[in-house]
């Protein structure tokens, strides 16, 4: 790549990340203070993108930011993503806007086992009309979810929803194998739910689709 096109690369990312107030600044260290943190991450997110990535993955990008760095961030992120780019982040607590502003999620259970895999629009759907589970008013829905997942809150189901058979839900739900060692749960969940026993294998040897 030649000098010119590296330069516009980066002012294109200094551009998207709204550092051209701090673009002559130092870092700064621990010992000697530099930029905010809000800008250190972001440059710190700059220096993968100038390489200009196929495929981005990022750490919790959004914590410690406050709401209107979050989102100044987020949108940099989904611009990169409209422009190709495969963003992955880890995100904790994130704002209904921020929320919204990715197109899947990956909820995860403790052991890393999934809940919900899919776009981000039909979650609630998926809660709520597949397991009955609601959210209630003023609740942010990620912060619902994951407060389930921990144990925080108790499912507000019509039925009986457990938080640690939502993995099996998920895999009874997609047609998967369910593991040896979840087939209790499984079966515990076709006896209290009939509508997914009949729906959805819970044996072994059952075929993922």
């Amino acid at each position: 790549m030649k000098h010119r096109d590296k330069v516009l690369v980066v002012e294109r990312v200094i551009d998207s990340l709204d550092l051209q107030g701090t673009r002559s600044s130092l870092v700064g260290t621990v010992e000697k203070r530099g930029i905010s943190g809000g800008q250190r991450k972001r440059v710190n997110v700059g220096i993968e993108m100038v390489m200009e990535p196929s495929l981005l993955i990022l750490d919790e990008p959004t914590s410690g930011l406050d709401s209107s760095s979050s989102q100044l961030l987020l949108r940099a992120l989904r611009h990169e993503a409209l422009e190709g780019v495969n963003v992955c982040a880890v995100v904790h607590q994130p704002s209904y806007t921020l929320y919204n502003m990715f197109d899947d999620l990956m909820l995860l259970a403790k052991g890393g086992l999934v809940v919900y895999n899919g776009p981000v629009k039909t979650v609630e759907e998926y809660f709520t009309t597949t397991l009955g589970i609601h959210v209630p008013d003023r609740v942010n829905p990620p912060d619902h979810y994951i407060d389930i997942l921990e144990g925080i809150v108790k499912p507000e189901s019509a039925g009986v929803i457990k938080a640690k058979h939502l993995p099996v839900h998920w895999m009874l739900h997609n047609g998967y194998e369910v593991p040896s060692d979840m087939q209790d749960d499984a079966k515990e969940i076709g006896e209290q739910t009939p509508q997914l026993r009949s729906g959805s294998s819970v044996s072994a040897g059952s075929t993922p689709h």
